[in-house]
């Protein structure tokens, strides 16, 4: 099989995953859920202890909430900005943040119709690679037969 298809398929699946998870915004004097994945925008910016290294102006803060109270969130950081524009993956580092440090605060979400309509159109398209394969051998489907010898 061609395997330039088959990297187009796989790539055309992960985009369309990909479009399935949307963030809303949350209301800041309500604080978010344990287990939730947000993605908080920072009104001061934060040093972030990063195993043995310290990364300084940290705006922007993603990860999944552990505890939350009205004076403080602490999130598992998956994956963090700073002010200069660089984007650092978080190792799962955990830090506290101050309430009044958040001017922005939004709630993963994964849309059901999206996500069935990738899955759907995922499907669809490795039928229709499968079955076009099956013809291009003679043989007429995944099930053989076709009626004649392959050389």
């Amino acid at each position: 099989m061609n395997q330039i298809p088959m990297r187009l398929l796989m790539v055309g699946t992960a985009a369309a995953l990909c479009g399935c998870v949307s963030y809303s915004s949350v209301d800041l004097r309500i604080p978010p859920a344990p287990g939730w994945v947000v993605q908080a925008q920072l009104a001061t910016p934060l040093d972030v202890r990063l195993q043995e290294t310290t990364v300084h102006d940290v705006n922007v803060v993603a990860g999944r909430v552990l505890f939350a109270d009205p004076e403080s969130v602490v999130v598992a950081v998956s994956r963090f900005a700073t002010a200069g524009a660089n984007d650092y993956a978080g190792l799962g580092a955990r830090i506290a943040i101050p309430s009044t440090a958040v001017t922005h605060i939004a709630h993963q979400r994964i849309s059901p119709f999206r996500t069935g309509l990738a899955i759907g159109t995922g499907v669809g398209a490795m039928l229709a690679v499968v079955f076009s394969v099956g013809q291009l051998l003679g043989t007429g489907g995944p099930g053989g037969g076709g009626g004649r010898e392959l050389p």
